[in-house]
């Protein structure tokens, strides 16, 4: 195995590495901000809606 095949696979590997990588980062990046806006979101409308209301979520357990 020579050296010129030798970094031809490992940069082609590296590569779809990067990409994979990159997809996953991405959709990981996109729950996560999905689910940021949409808590809050939800927090501004609580606290919009009464402050007592926002004192009662945060304090009773979650189910």
């Amino acid at each position: 195995m020579n050296g010129h095949f030798f970094i031809c696979f490992f940069f082609r590997h590296f590569i779809i590495t990067l990409l994979i990588n990159l997809k996953i980062g991405a959709q990981v990046y996109n729950l996560f901000h999905t689910y940021t806006l949409s808590l809050f979101l939800l927090l501004s409308g609580i606290v919009i809606n009464n402050n007592r209301c926002l004192m009662i979520t945060l304090t009773c357990p979650h189910i």
